[in-house]
């Protein structure tokens, strides 16, 4: 990722999405608000390494992937 990460939601069945993003020892960084469709982060000010993408449904994850920002 280089300066601003991008998410996007494929399911029309999903209404409200949530994301946390957390560093390498785990400590919650980013947590923007809720979205149906999509959300951009800014993650130009961010140090660069390894951060991980938890996006969730009321409460349920859906998937963690993992960033590398630049």
């Amino acid at each position: 990722v280089r300066g601003m990460l991008n998410i996007m939601s494929t399911s029309n069945a999903v209404r409200e999405l949530d994301v946390e993003v957390y560093d390498i020892f785990g400590r919650l960084v980013h947590n923007p608000e809720p979205f149906e469709t999509s959300v951009s982060i800014n993650t130009s000010n961010w140090q660069k390494g390894l951060y991980f993408v938890r996006v969730m449904s009321k409460g349920d994850s859906l998937g963690v992937r993992k960033i590398f920002v630049e």
